[in-house]
């Protein structure tokens, strides 16, 4: 396991792989070992953008697609944890990316739902980009209703208001 800092808060994150071309880090904050929410991106990896030249280059539309997914996911409350990222249907932790995943909590379900839109796409680099965006558009909701965090959201929060959150995610991706 490789520790570096994280390209949006600067905390130390750790290497995890999922499938191939995927190579990812999740960022954990070095004081409180929280989630921040960034999924960084080896850059030593071959991967492609719709625009080359274009680090930060998104999958128009892309947002919505993560978000409807991350919610069809979760819509049953048996498909829905807190305190975890994904569990499998025996109730072990489990990376939201795996094939085992049965359940996730709200973030874990937008991981898994990026990662399903992606595919095997050569353009994942893009769709990690969307990934961020989809993720914002439920952090300001988030923090508009008082918590300080999605994972905060997620663990307090009932299975009809994390489907609120992303219903209202949804509407404003499809606005933006």
């Amino acid at each position: 396991m490789k520790t570096l800092c994280c390209r949006r808060c600067g905390s130390k994150y750790r290497i995890c792989n999922l499938t191939a071309p995927f190579t990812y880090w999740f960022c954990y904050r070095a004081d409180d070992g929280s989630y921040c929410g960034t999924m960084n991106v080896r850059k030593d990896e071959p991967m492609q953008t719709p625009d080359p030249t274009d680090p930060t280059a998104v999958i128009e539309g892309g947002a919505t697609k993560i978000l409807e997914r991350a919610r069809e996911l979760i819509s049953d409350p048996r498909h829905w944890t807190q305190r975890l990222y994904a569990k499998t249907a025996r109730g072990y932790p489990c990376n939201p990316g795996s094939q085992e995943a049965a359940c996730w909590c709200l973030l874990g379900a937008l991981y898994r739902a990026m990662v399903e839109c992606a595919g095997d796409s050569p353009v994942a680099l893009a769709w990690i980009n969307t990934h961020e965006k989809a993720f914002d558009h439920i952090r300001k909701i988030v923090e508009q209703w008082g918590y300080p965090s999605i994972p905060s959201f997620n663990d307090n929060a009932e299975h009809h208001h994390v489907l609120q959150v992303l219903d209202l995610a949804i509407a404003n991706s499809r606005n933006s």
